[in-house]
Parts: C-alpha cells; structure tokens; sequence
C-alpha cells in the first residue's frame, strides 16, 4: 500500500480498547500527523456505532459476538498482568514465594504446580 509518508510495509496485532469495547485487530503501520488511527469503512459497516455528532457521544451497542470475547480474553490479560508485576514488585522486596523449597524435589501438596 502507498500512502504521503511512504510504503506500508509493517502490520501489528493490537487490543483495541474504547470504553466497554474491546477488540483484537491487525493495524497497517504509518505516519498519520495529528491522528492517532483511522477507521476504515469495512471496520464502521461491521461495527455500526452509534454516533451523536452533536454531544460528540460514541457507543459501541451494535458490535460482533467477536468483541465481547475478545473483551473477556484482555480482562484476564490484564489481570495476569498484574499479579505478574505484583510478584516481581515482592520478588525485589525480598518476598519469594516458596524460598525455602528445594526445587529439584517433587513439590509439597497444595503447591500448584
């Protein structure tokens, strides 16, 4: 594709997040000034926002099956994130889980695995 800034040569798959709306889509990487994305017309007839230009009020009703699905899948996304920064924020504290376990034998019960 050719647009003013040049070849788009590069794709990126992203988590599009606009208020309770949240999808997984492909983005065609390029310089677009002062915008930060633009919604093509396949995108608008398969989503059919609506749109109050007047209160410049957007809400995202009429969405695919696909959307909410992947709204669940970024939830639990984030949610692993965050436990995730959270054990590293313990780790540099000096609070490891299981530091006193032996690693190379089989774990006690109760610890997951």
């Amino acid at each position: 594709m050719l647009n003013e800034a040049g070849s788009i040569c590069s794709v990126v798959d992203l988590v599009l997040h606009y208020q309770d709306h949240s999808e997984r889509a492909a983005f065609a990487v390029t310089s677009l000034g002062k915008q930060d994305m633009i919604l093509g017309f396949t995108w608008l007839c398969e989503h059919s926002p609506e749109i109050d230009w007047t209160k410049g009020e957007v809400k995202m009703s009429r969405c695919p099956c696909r959307c909410v699905t992947c709204a669940e899948e970024a939830h639990i996304e984030r949610r692993a994130k965050v436990h995730e920064h959270a054990a590293v924020c313990a780790c540099h504290a000096g609070h490891l889980p299981y530091a006193d376990l032996d690693l190379l034998s089989p774990p006690p019960s109760g610890i997951p695995l």
